[in-house]
Order: C-alpha cells, then sequence, then structure tokens
C-alpha cells in the first residue's frame, strides 16, 4: 500500500487552516528534514529531496514529502502539495501543483 491517493484538496485546507493559526511554527516544522535509507528511497510517492554533493549525495525527507506521499504524485512524479513562501522564507500558504505558475 505504497499510494493511498488521498485528495490533496483537504490537505492543503488543513494545512493552511494550520498556517493561519502560526505561520512560524509551520514554516520550521516542514523546513526539519531528516536523512533516509535506501529502502526508504525505494517508495513510490513519498517525496525525497536530494542534497549534497556528487561525491557526498545526502537524500532527505521532510513533512511535506510525507504528506504528498499519501496523495500520489503527477505524470511528472511530483507531489501535488506545493508550500509558496514569503519574501522571508516563510510558508505563506499551501496550493496545489497544478496552481503554480511556470
Amino acid at each position: 500500500m505504497n499510494d493511498l491517493n488521498l485528495n490533496p484538496e483537504i490537505i492543503i485546507q488543513y494545512l493552511n487552516s494550520l498556517i493561519a493559526l502560526d505561520s512560524q511554527a509551520i514554516s520550521k516544522l516542514i523546513d526539519i528534514r531528516v536523512p533516509v535509507n535506501k529502502e526508504f528511497l525505494k517508495h513510490d510517492t513519498v517525496q525525497i529531496l536530494q542534497r549534497g554533493t556528487e561525491e557526498n549525495p545526502e537524500n532527505v525527507v521532510g513533512l511535506l514529502g510525507i504528506l504528498n506521499g499519501l496523495c500520489g504524485v503527477d505524470e511528472e512524479g511530483y507531489g501535488y502539495i506545493v508550500a509558496e513562501c514569503d519574501k522571508y522564507n516563510n510558508i505563506s500558504r499551501f496550493i496545489h501543483r497544478k496552481n503554480v505558475i511556470k
């Protein structure tokens, strides 16, 4: 059961209600990332951030990557939930990826 395909709009509404209560707390929580092992990398939908260098790569996951994993991925392999940030790099709101201006 790797892909539950939950409705991202419900999670987006929930996250935005939390932003309205305390945007700094949610921004800090979403910003936390932890290293994952090779088995975790095999998950079909969790969004993993690859950072580090070619010689010393590091794969990490955060809460948003896990929440996106609950919703599945689009045809390009990306999660549906996107965090928009203000000029201070604090999350101002969450939106559906289809609403991101490209």
